[in-house]
């Protein structure tokens, strides 16, 4: 073998060979960042979805405030008493004791009910199907709830 023709493979060599690991350098390094972006998306997806169980779960406080209610309390006195009833008459749920809400809170309530239902999609049909029922007692303020969701929808 010519010794000018062995030189020449070695310069080629020389220059393909940190071509070939520089290629497969980059290729490796973007398989990580593909990785590591896939990861980053799943946990932004999982972030929006706690968000919006959060929003939801805020968004149902509100509607009890709304709809009239702000907490419970189940009295052990009443249900002792209840025990000692007859049988037939025992009704537990006369025990739970259910604290007002002011008509101003309701009110109040209800209109953020319909401000958040105009600004969030994903607060529309929980909106309207309280409001459907809030309707029932506060037909007025319901109504006007109602139209203006339908409006801004």
């Amino acid at each position: 073998m010519d010794p000018q023709a062995v030189l020449e493979v070695a310069k080629l060599l020389a220059v393909v060979i940190p071509l070939i690991v520089a290629v497969v350098g980059i290729w490796k390094t973007l398989a990580v960042v593909r990785v590591k972006i896939e990861a980053e998306t799943r946990l932004k997806i999982t972030s929006e979805i706690e968000s919006q169980i959060k929003l939801l779960e805020l968004f149902s406080r509100l509607m009890d405030v709304a709809h009239a209610r702000s907490g419970y309390h189940f009295s052990e006195t009443v249900a002792e008493h209840l025990i000692k009833q007859d049988e037939k008459q025992r009704d537990f749920s006369n025990a739970v004791i259910a604290y007002p809400v002011g008509v101003a809170s309701q009110d109040a309530a209800i209109a953020a009910i319909t401000m958040l239902a105009v600004k969030h999609e994903i607060l529309r049909e929980p909106a309207i199907q309280g409001l459907q029922t809030i309707k029932t007692f506060k037909p007025e303020i319901a109504a006007r709830s109602l139209e203006r969701i339908a409006s801004n929808g």
